[in-house]
């Protein structure tokens, strides 16, 4: 069971919220199936070894693209972290699809997420870093920053 250096895994583009599966008239229908397989291939290629099954941290760090319509000044605020992203989607369901994605590729089940920091910032670059930090390796729990 190998992390990545930094426990470091990266979902390369835009930051996607979860969203419900829902029943038509042929069957359930998970809008976000295809983007979690894909999701999943990534985070799989980036993980070596076996799946996780201990307690672990799990810090997730949502890159959202800048608007089209800032300004050069507002641009530089929203790269330089005093604008952040307040708009959808909103951190809990990017979190839930993000953590669903691990399930399969990284970790064993996403009930071993014990705790962790969730944040969304503006990018050049949009992406989504994941940090994960096995519970037992960390110095203080309490130290989680």
């Amino acid at each position: 069971m190998t992390l990545p250096p930094n426990g470091l895994y990266i979902l390369p583009g835009c930051p996607l919220p979860w969203k419900a599966p829902f029943v038509g008239t042929r069957g359930t229908f998970s809008p976000r199936h295809a983007v979690m397989i894909e999701y999943r291939k990534i985070l799989a290629n980036q993980h070596q070894g076996d799946l996780l099954d201990e307690a672990i941290v799990v810090d997730l760090f949502f890159y959202m693209p800048i608007p089209k319509s800032a300004s050069k000044k507002k641009r530089e605020l929203m790269l330089s972290g005093d604008i952040r992203p307040e708009g959808t989607p909103d951190r809990t369901n990017t979190c839930k699809l993000a953590e669903d994605c691990l399930q399969g590729s990284v970790i064993k089940n996403d009930s071993k997420i014990v705790d962790g920091r969730v944040g969304k910032w503006y990018s050049d670059n949009p992406r989504t870093e994941i940090y994960i930090t096995r519970l037992k390796d960390m110095k203080n729990r309490c130290d989680i920053g």
